[in-house]
């Protein structure tokens, strides 16, 4: 099976915990639907996806950011509610090869 780069990054790149992986696929297969590499949720919208606590999300967030493997934009609020864009991007480790 062939993925796009985003889709090898999903799939085949490794994670520390099953938790990243999960919000790696949350982020592929959902977010707005603009057609832009760019997925935008409402915060609360997007931890409630998962059974994880609070803490336990926003640590995983900002391991897969640390990894390289994920940019954040925060937009504040959007109709009343605070939402963020993520991209999936390939980690440096990935590029140089």
């Amino acid at each position: 099976m062939t993925f796009t780069n985003e889709g090898r990054i999903v799939f085949d790149f490794e994670y520390e915990t099953s938790l990243q992986r999960l919000i790696m696929l949350r982020i592929f297969c959902s977010g707005s639907g603009d057609g832009g590499r760019e997925k935008r949720f409402e915060d609360q919208e997007f931890r409630r996806f998962c059974c994880c606590t609070f803490d336990e999300f926003e640590q995983a967030i900002a391991k897969l950011i640390e990894m390289g493997v994920i940019h954040k934009i925060s937009y504040g609020y959007q109709y009343g509610k605070p939402s963020s864009g993520y991209i999936i991007k390939e980690p440096d480790e990935i590029i140089q090869l």
